[in-house]
């Protein structure tokens, strides 16, 4: 506990004690009077004057929504009441933040399902979703969630299905950042969170998280996390389904007479899923931007593959119907490395890259 440096001609400042004891704290031995006396001491030496007692007894850090103490507390401190807060050690008061990190994405990490895959004499496991898209969307629900008093009690919400995973930030987007220019656009509702987070080294550069939760899903063979605004909450979408199965490559060889590249195939293989694609959604799944994005969707249309619906940035696509669609040549299904047997459910990994598969798809072709 550190003390407080008081001018010897200045006036005694009001302070407050936050304590805090939990059966996690039960090695410490330090009960709720021990915490407090320590605490009216070090105020005393520092000339501050101890006007109100906020006690928690028996209540886990994680719980702050039904911490009583706490939350008086912080009533309190917005009033006026004190100057100074002391606590005995600061886990009294909340988790570290890089703590908190650690051990959600850990929790992630124990619930989803491995594969492993076999290189030679070696093999790895590889999770259900890479772990650093998981840090990054957790470390931007904490950087840019609602923090204001109409959204105390709201918490940062990890929910896990059999085919995706989902985290959901209290408050929205702020400012002019919207679903479509995530990437290009920065709003910080959270101005000193964001200079904690930069100093403890779990933010590094401004922006760089979506590009980094892209990146690592791109390697993972994954499609790009869905990002929905509905003003109270934003959430981010990862699905487990890589886009490459053997079902999804066997129908883009239909598609192998047209001349197309394989960014186009990429996109196919979305819209064969999906059922509709944005430019947006282009720029995220090939790492391009919206003006070669655009370029190559008007390619698709022109080859008669998709169709626009819409324009501007109301622009979506989707698989063009049956009877518009061009005569296409059904060709060989090129051959592919066996992928890693998983257990049921499981997602199973290539063993050659994205690239290589998608540019292989050529009539006669194996």
């Amino acid at each position: 506990m550190n003390g407080y440096r008081k001018r010897e001609d200045s006036p005694t400042v009001p302070g407050a004690a936050y304590i805090r004891f939990s059966s996690e704290m039960q090695s410490d031995s330090f009960s709720l009077d021990a915490q407090l006396r320590q605490i009216k001491e070090q105020a005393e030496r520092d000339g501050v004057e101890i006007v109100k007692v906020f006690a928690d007894p028996a209540q886990s850090a994680y719980r702050k929504k039904f911490r009583p103490g706490i939350n008086a507390m912080r009533e309190s401190a917005r009033l006026g009441d004190f100057k100074i807060l002391y606590v005995h050690k600061v886990d009294r008061l909340a988790r570290r933040l890089e703590e908190m990190v650690g051990e959600a994405v850990g929790r992630c990490l124990m619930n989803m399902r491995q594969s492993t895959l076999i290189e030679g004499i070696l093999h790895r496991d590889i999770s259900e979703y890479p772990e650093e898209a998981v840090r990054e969307a957790l470390i931007n629900a904490i950087a840019h969630r609602d923090y204001s008093p109409y959204m105390v009690g709201s918490q940062v919400r990890i929910e896990m299905f059999a085919d995706r995973l989902e985290i959901m930030t209290p408050g929205g987007l702020f400012g002019p950042v919207n679903e479509s220019n995530l990437e290009s656009t920065q709003s910080t509702r959270n101005q000193l969170l964001m200079r904690i987070l930069s100093e403890i080294g779990l933010v590094e550069n401004r922006g760089s998280g979506i590009e980094a939760m892209l990146t690592s899903l791109r390697e993972a063979h994954l499609e790009p996390p869905r990002f929905q605004d509905t003003r109270t909450y934003f959430t981010v979408t990862f699905s487990n389904q890589t886009l490459l199965d053997p079902e999804t490559v066997a129908w883009l060889n239909l598609y192998a007479s047209l001349p197309i590249n394989p960014h186009q195939r990429t996109a196919l293989a979305y819209l064969h899923r999906h059922k509709q694609i944005t430019n947006p959604d282009y720029c995220r799944l090939n790492n391009v931007d919206s003006l070669v994005a655009t370029r190559e969707l008007r390619g698709l249309v022109e080859a008669g593959a998709i169709a626009m619906h819409g324009t501007r940035r109301w622009a979506y696509y989707s698989l063009a119907d049956k009877a518009t669609a061009p005569q296409i040549t059904t060709g060989v299904l090129p051959e592919i490395h066996p992928r890693q047997q998983a257990s049921p459910g499981q997602r199973r990994f290539e063993t050659i890259g994205w690239d290589s598969i998608l540019s292989r798809f050529a009539v006669g072709k194996t």
